[in-house]
């Protein structure tokens, strides 16, 4: 399906017309960026609290409260990325990860660089790439016109579905969602939930490929109309949850007021990619 052709067209639908799969889809789009076509990311700055159940090499650990500063861009076909976490519990400095899209950098602020070629970094490099990978696909996400390419086929799954609400304390405050499945030539199976009286994208589950094993789950809420600067006003989550095979691994809220705290599109310096001097 050239599914380019047919978000325009349906873009142009009131959201009550959200009835078959093709305006499910084109009602949260909308959604997403009342002001206009859906922007294609090319660079990402966000600071937020997070909650954290892994350290870095991937492991179990008690739950972790801190702040993560994160920088993302894509230039010339390749990811640049710099993270750096301050925890809120002890006296240990930030601990950076950077990369310029070739060399892998971990440096603790204060002191020297290291290469992650280095093999006893050899687990960190390799769950920083995973990192930069969900970070890419997260990019995509918000806006998720942009998952649509030309092989992408989407399916309405039958039967009444529901998901968490996220505004909720109360056990089993549900909301009733529209789950539709979009599976892509060479790219991974994702399933959205949306919402069906809000259009609101509230689950994003990236089904496993090429041996993969993991079933990896984002979910959203307290989503906030935001005028950014470069892209125009848009819907995005301010509360991400992060989940391997349903096992909550990171759970991130942005700080208000959300512009102040997350932008999109903005120029970001070549020395962002570079380690601390």
């Amino acid at each position: 399906m050239l599914w380019t052709a047919t978000i325009l067209t349906l873009l142009s639908l009131p959201p009550a017309a959200a009835d078959g799969v093709d305006e499910i889809l084109a009602a949260a789009i909308k959604k997403q960026t009342p002001s206009g076509a859906p922007p294609a990311i090319m660079s990402y700055h966000a600071d937020y609290e997070v909650s954290l159940h892994e350290d870095d090499k991937g492991n179990a650990t008690p739950k972790r409260s801190g702040t993560i500063e994160q920088w993302w861009q894509v230039r010339n076909e390749k990811v640049r990325y710099h993270r750096v976490f301050r925890s809120k519990i002890g006296t240990a400095a930030p601990a950076h990860y950077i990369t310029d899209g070739d060399r892998f950098w971990f440096q603790v602020e204060g002191e020297r660089v290291q290469s992650m070629d280095d093999p006893t970094l050899r687990d960190d490099l390799e769950n920083l790439r995973a990192e930069i990978r969900r970070t890419s696909e997260l990019m995509q996400l918000f806006f998720i016109a942009n998952i649509l390419d030309p092989s992408a086929k989407a399916t309405l799954a039958e039967g009444a579905k529901d998901v968490d609400d996220p505004k909720s304390r109360r056990r089993g405050d549900r909301i009733a969602v529209h789950e539709v499945t979009v599976t892509r030539e060479g790219k991974r199976t994702v399933t959205l939930r949306i919402g069906k009286k809000d259009h609101l994208v509230y689950e994003a589950e990236l089904l496993p490929r090429n041996g993969q094993t993991v079933v990896e789950r984002f979910g959203f809420g307290y989503h906030r109309q935001l005028k950014d600067a470069l892209i125009g006003d848009v819907v995005i989550p301010t509360r991400v949850t992060y989940s391997k095979n349903e096992k909550i691994v990171m759970e991130a809220n942005v700080p208000l007021p959300a512009e102040e705290h997350i932008r999109f599109n903005t120029p970001l310096s070549r020395r962002l990619f570079q380690p601390l001097k």
